[in-house]
């Protein structure tokens, strides 16, 4: 089926979000460590990356599922890492670290090689093309604009959780932006299957997954590997 519009996740999905957020988390620590923030035995930036990434899926699930607030799990991913490294932060406050993390990680957004001649094509075939992204809407506005995402994609299109009433893995977020935006034969790529492929799916959408997992999933009709065959993938929907 020809496809009227394509819309794209945010993280992960147009750029590295794993890359830029590492990056800025060792700019944060490092920063708030030589300002004597954080006190205790000598510990790398690395080696305490490791333990926050780790504290940062653990209590992912409590965060998904309401036991703790947003603001709560940035608190108990950044305390509880500090402590497994033997560390402490002196004023027990993550307002500082959070708040260079969302200033530096912007800096670290760069499309995926090969994303803006894709995004060209789009605009080029007239496709209507936007974002359905769950998060923080100042945060995601920051990584859209550092990422230059208004050359391909008009703010009309560009839809954040934090300023709707559902988010993904909701079905019904993909029937409001499709009533919204007046598509008929929408397409959703996202690089993940439970949050973004599954739920388009459901909404009737046609759907890609962006993935580096090389195996067939129950029901995916496509899956892209590179954005190479991403691109091939898309020109098919929309000549």
């Amino acid at each position: 089926m020809k496809v009227d519009a394509v819309f794209f996740d945010l993280d992960n999905t147009l750029y590295d979000y794993e890359r830029a957020f590492r990056l800025a988390a060792l700019q944060s620590f490092t920063e708030l460590w030589k300002e004597g923030n954080i006190t205790g035995e000598a510990a790398s930036a690395e080696q305490w990356f490791r333990r926050f990434k780790s504290c940062c899926d653990r209590f992912w699930g409590e965060y998904e599922n309401g036991q703790l607030s947003r603001s709560a799990y940035q608190k108990k991913r950044f305390l509880h890492s500090l402590k497994e490294c033997g560390l402490l932060s002196v004023s027990r406050d993550t307002l500082s670290f959070e708040q260079l993390l969302r200033h530096y990680i912007s800096s670290y957004c760069v499309l995926f090689a090969g994303m803006d001649g894709l995004l060209q094509a789009l605009k080029d075939h007239q496709i209507l093309t936007g974002i359905i992204t769950n998060g923080e809407e100042v945060l995601q506005k920051k990584k859209i604009k550092a990422l230059s995402l208004d050359d391909w994609i008009s703010s009309e299109t560009v839809f954040i959780s934090d300023t709707m009433p559902l988010k993904k893995p909701d079905p019904k977020i993909f029937s409001l932006v499709q009533k919204q935006s007046g598509c008929k034969h929408p397409l959703y790529v996202g690089d993940t299957w439970e949050l973004d492929i599954l739920p388009a799916q459901k909404a009737g959408w046609e759907a890609i997954w962006m993935t580096t997992q090389n195996e067939k999933t129950e029901n995916a009709l496509h899956a892209a590997f590179s954005i190479c065959q991403l691109h091939k993938l898309l020109i098919s929907y929309i000549e």
